[in-house]
């Protein structure tokens, strides 16, 4: 019986040592979350600002990321660790902090807005990817006239948007090959990746009114840079055609030379229409030769025309110097100077333009 009452008494008392123990277990953990935790969790966020003031921002970020351990659910802890993260420059981990905040109080439009604000300059994707979630969230219209006007209204990307359209259409329409009217091997790729660059800036809200424009001029450059890459065959009868028609002036000159009363100033007239004539056809056949060739062949048609235009020049000069001379010498000059330039430009323009001819046509 007293083996018994022992075994009770003993039994009783391990019981209470261990209910003891459980309560002051439950007390010390108790006072750990809510006194000890608290208490250290300010000391790193006030040493993370100290750090800050001090300009030492990797310490910055150790403190700010200690505070986040013990308070998880701390919006300004993952606020302050993501400023001290982005003056370190590590944009990544910056966003993630942010995401990670904004996921704490996901419909506050004021934290929205002070989240996009420290990111949106250093990191458009991250700044878009916190609007996404915000607008995701509350609906883009439920925002504010505030968020509206500074966020989703703050640019005017009219041009761009159109730009791309028009890109995308000739995009869509063109195949490369080497038949008339395809586009040239590779041209498609290359405008391509110019519309994806001005989706990219079409899509954010965060690209200032300068680069939006500079975005559309360069996307407009692009497209005429797609549509010289169009193919066209050179017409089979082109260098008859242009024959054909420095012919037609040379006959036309012969036949007043041969018809009219010649005075001077009628033979000036005659030699300046038919070197007129010449250097328009000289100039049309460089446009359908730049037109027709290859890069490397427009190189080579414009050092003709460049050529020409210097010989032009030469002849203009040499024929004012002489004039020069013959008023010195005399008191005058002959009306006959002109007429020979006129013919001599003439000649010199119908030369250069049969060159292009045999040689390109």
């Amino acid at each position: 019986m007293r083996n018994n009452q022992s075994k009770k008494t003993m039994s009783k008392s391990i019981l209470t040592t261990i209910i003891i123990i459980t309560i002051l277990a439950l007390s010390g953990v108790t006072v750990y979350a809510k006194v000890i935790q608290p208490k250290k969790f300010e000391e790193y966020m006030q040493q993370g600002y100290g750090y800050l003031e001090e300009n030492k921002y990797e310490e910055a970020v150790l403190s700010f990321e200690k505070a986040v351990k013990i308070d998880k659910k701390n919006i300004k802890a993952k606020v302050m660790a993501a400023e001290s993260c982005i003056k370190i420059n590590q944009i990544q981990k910056a966003g993630t902090y942010l995401l990670e905040a904004q996921d704490l109080d996901l419909k506050n439009e004021d934290l929205t807005l002070y989240l996009i604000n420290m990111v949106k300059i250093k990191d458009k994707n991250i700044a878009n990817q916190i609007l996404k979630k915000y607008l995701d969230a509350v609906g883009v219209d439920n925002v504010s006239d505030k968020f509206r006007t500074e966020i989703l209204k703050s640019t005017d990307n009219d041009e761009l948007s159109e730009n791309i359209t028009k890109a995308l259409s000739l995009y869509h329409a063109a195949v490369e090959g080497s038949e008339e009217g395809n586009y040239k091997e590779g041209s498609k790729e290359e405008l391509f990746k110019v519309i994806e660059m001005a989706n990219g800036v079409n899509d954010s809200y965060f690209y200032t009114q300068k680069e939006i424009d500079e975005m559309a001029a360069q996307l407009s450059v692009a497209i005429k840079g797609f549509e010289s890459k169009k193919i066209s065959l050179m017409p089979s009868n082109l260098a008859d055609s242009y024959r054909n028609r420095l012919i037609s002036i040379e006959n036309r000159c012969e036949y007043r030379l041969n018809q009219e009363t010649m005075y001077q100033a009628l033979m000036y007239e005659i030699f300046e229409e038919a070197h007129q004539s010449y250097e328009g056809v000289l100039y049309e056949i460089c446009a359908d030769l730049n037109k027709y060739l290859d890069n490397s062949k427009k190189q080579e048609i414009n050092a003709h025309k460049a050529d020409y235009e210097r010989q032009k020049k030469k002849l203009e000069d040499d024929r004012i110097a002489y004039i020069e001379e013959q008023i010195e010498e005399f008191g005058f000059a002959g009306s006959g100077s002109h007429i020979d330039l006129a013919d001599n430009l003439g000649q010199l323009a119908k030369n250069k333009a049969y060159e292009l001819i045999n040689k390109y046509m």
